[in-house]
């Protein structure tokens, strides 16, 4: 008879601990599968901590390669010399190109210290900070006291038009506008090449309750025909009316694809539903965005040396047309946007360390802000003076400064809490 291997014959605390190890080596059998899969996801978990993954790259690398199907909407051409050139000569650049995630270690991020939120979309220009009054105040921001909400009821969409097919409107920004309840859009459609005969009958859009034409001379640009607006607009508005509307400012351009390139960042267009979300909320906000982490506010000591004394308009450049304008681009000789802003405004950008650009021509504002920065002194006056100062040429150096102007004279001016945030946040490294 063999030896008797069954645990009956062991003794019985043997017998119990064996019986104990076998049901504990069963059980590790039945969950080895799931003990693997784990094992495999920590392993990939510690193998991204320890690289660089493209989406926090602050030099640009590994972005991929994107088609540009639209390059024409920008007036850009020395955006460099006060962004990514400028970063060489200081520890912030004109436009802060740091991974927005927390502590920084060259171009790497520590993942675990990510900030809320909101402190991304301070650093991305879609926080939301109050102005002056507004008719409903409930939720609580970064401080809990800090985010004002205005019940918008009426969208005005304002097209700078000339003669592009505008019937992309439809899809691209009433079908967006439609999916938000209870609001109505009221069109001002701003005229400069007599093409009013082309216009879509947005009339007959459900959502349009009114569309206005006004006709303007050919001169400055997309902003000139902002400006007009923007007094227009305050002298027949009354406060009640402003404070449930919000401006939405758009060149009759179709927005797609990515609206510039430049090394180590690129900017695209923002979606429409987050434009007015923002705006909706009490707070300037750029139809356009900055990626691979960059953000819209710039060094403003090194935006005041902005200078540019030629260009030649992209919709020329797509049909060949390279002839740039001569002395008369910048007839009154500007040596900067600085020096325009002294001369021609009598205004300073009103945070001396950042500031916003909006790029593209598109940005939306609540209606009661305008209001209210008309009613002060020094913006009323400077309000009235950009539509002055565009209303000579059909394109001029005045026009690029105020491209550069439009966020730092509607947005709200960064507070101590903010700089020090975006400060925390920049990339002590940025790309060259």
């Amino acid at each position: 008879m063999g030896i008797k291997t069954d645990l009956m014959y062991l003794p019985k605390p043997v017998r119990m601990i064996s019986r104990i190890i076998k049901r504990l080596f069963i059980g590790f059998l039945i969950l080895l599968p799931i003990n693997f899969l784990i094992l495999k996801e920590l392993s990939s978990n510690t193998q991204w901590r320890n690289s660089k993954p493209s989406v926090v790259h602050a030099n640009g690398e590994g972005r991929g390669d994107l088609n540009v199907t639209n390059d024409t909407n920008s007036r850009n051409p020395n955006i460099t010399s006060v962004m990514t050139t400028a970063a060489t000569a200081t520890s912030v650049s004109g436009v802060l190109p740091s991974p927005p995630h927390g502590i920084n270690r060259g171009t790497e991020i520590d993942t675990t210290l990510a900030p809320n939120q909101t402190i991304l979309q301070l650093w991305s220009g879609e926080a939301i900070r109050p102005f002056g009054k507004v008719s409903e105040l409930s939720e609580s921001g970064i401080d809990g006291s800090r985010i004002s909400i205005a019940r918008i009821k009426t969208i005005e969409l304002v097209i700078a038009y000339c003669s592009a097919n505008l019937t992309w409107i439809y899809e691209h920004v009433l079908q967006q506008i439609s999916k938000e309840k209870e609001i109505t859009v009221r069109m001002t459609i701003l005229s400069k090449c007599g093409k009013d005969a082309d216009l879509p009958q947005f009339i007959n859009n459900p959502l349009v309750t009114d569309v206005d034409l006004i006709k303007l001379p050919n001169v400055g640009g997309c902003d000139y025909a902002y400006a007009h607006f923007i007094n227009y607009y305050i002298s027949k508005t009354n406060p009640s009316e402003a404070d449930s509307s919000l401006i939405l400012f758009m060149k009759d351009v179709k927005r797609k694809g990515v609206l510039i390139r430049e090394q180590g960042y690129e900017i695209t267009f923002r979606n429409v539903k987050t434009i007015i979300e923002v705006g909706s909320r009490g707070e300037f906000i750029c139809g356009s965005q900055f990626k691979c982490n960059a953000s819209p506010y710039h060094d403003t000591g090194l935006l005041n040396g902005f200078a540019i004394n030629s260009y030649v308009r992209a919709s020329d450049r797509k049909k060949g047309i390279w002839k740039e304008n001569g002395s008369e681009f910048n007839s009154n000789q500007y040596a900067n946007i600085s020096d325009f802003h002294t001369r021609a405004l009598n205004w300073t950008y009103p945070n001396k360390n950042m500031t916003e650009v909006c790029y593209g021509g598109v940005f939306a504002v609540p209606a009661s802000r305008i209001l209210f920065l008309s009613n002060q002194p020094k913006e009323g006056r400077v309000l009235k003076l950009i539509e002055e100062n565009l209303a000579h040429t059909d394109i001029s150096a005045e026009e690029h400064f105020i491209e550069r102007t439009w966020a730092g004279l509607l947005a709200q001016p960064l507070n101590e809490e903010d700089i020090a945030l975006l400060y925390g946040m920049r990339n002590p490294d940025p790309p060259q």
